[in-house]
């Protein structure tokens, strides 16, 4: 017999069944392989793309923040600007001497709903304190009537307000902070919107709060709430916290006081309602000073000896 020729063992198939050529260099290479080389790359790739989208999302959102911020500014200089040329104008003798009613009033208020439209809280209360320096929100007749503007978030605990006319506005949907510790003494805010505006501290002596909204606040909404001699006529008052509440003297014909949480709140010589009124309306009156001077725990012992008298 010749001598066995030689013959080279055939490479093993591909686990996938793939035949590669000898000079592709993929002999051997299953389809897994090739999904290994490829996937790091293409994960950089992903992340560079996320990360280059998620920095232009956020300069974008910057540069609206930014440019919303210019055009609030701008609003507020423009507004500031267009009520001194009002103030210092010839016709009628500029807006501090026109009359109730007249064009330049109007003009004025028109102005002042607009822009407040369209502030945030900050600019709001910006606006706020311009017409209350220039003297121009004084109660009981202000030249500038803003009533059924919307104060919400205008954080007006930050300023002193004395005197001023707030009615039929809006000072609801505030923070826990809004005007907590807040001046208002001797204002106008008859029809005002204040549920869910906090008033804790709050100095309301001598308010006219008359017809006003206090009703379904936050836990510790008015507590604190200084409101000696304040009017509160009318004013709806249901579930109200006015714990520890200064209400001596108040006028309270004709307040909705149910549910009312009034513990430890000082109600002596409060007028238009009476000690039976209140227990019937009240959610609490514990340690509470009642309109005829007497603590209610002692009041309610009077009454029941009464009682047992009879």
């Amino acid at each position: 017999m010749g001598p066995k020729k030689l013959v080279r063992k055939a490479d093993p198939p591909s686990k996938r069944g793939i035949r590669w050529p000898r000079w592709t260099g993929f002999r051997n290479k299953t389809v897994w392989d090739f999904l290994e080389l490829l996937f790091f790359p293409i994960l950089v790739g992903l992340l560079a793309v996320g990360l280059t989208a998620w920095f232009n999302a956020q300069q974008s959102q910057r540069a609206q923040a930014i440019a919303e911020q210019q055009q609030q500014y701008d609003a507020v200089q423009e507004y500031m600007d267009k009520m001194t040329d009002l103030i210092l104008s010839d016709r009628e003798g500029g807006l501090r001497s026109s009359k109730k009613g007249s064009d330049l009033r109007k003009l004025a208020r028109a102005r002042t709903l607009t822009v407040v439209l369209a502030l945030n809280g900050e600019r709001k209360r910006i606006i706020v304190t311009f017409l209350y320096e220039a003297r121009l929100l004084e109660a009981p007749n202000p030249i500038v009537d803003i009533s059924g503007a919307s104060l919400e978030d205008a954080h007006l605990q930050r300023n002193p307000y004395v005197g001023v006319d707030l009615h039929g506005t809006y000072l609801n949907d505030g923070s826990d902070e809004d005007q907590k510790g807040a001046s208002l003494r001797d204002c106008d805010l008859r029809d005002a919107d204040l549920r869910d505006a906090a008033l804790s501290d709050a100095n309301l002596t001598v308010a006219d709060l008359k017809r006003a909204h206090l009703n379904d606040g936050p836990d510790e909404d008015e507590v604190g709430a200084v409101l000696i001699q304040a009017n509160l006529g009318d004013a709806d008052l249901r579930d109200a916290d006015l714990r520890e509440a200064d209400l001596r003297g108040a006028d309270l014909r004709g307040a909705k006081l149910d549910a009312a949480d009034l513990s430890e709140a000082d109600l002596s010589s409060a007028r238009g309602i009476g000690n039976e009124e209140l227990e019937q309306q009240a959610k609490s009156l514990e340690g509470a000073t009642m309109p005829n001077g007497q603590k209610y725990e002692d009041w309610l012992k009077d009454k029941k000896a009464q009682g047992k008298d009879e």
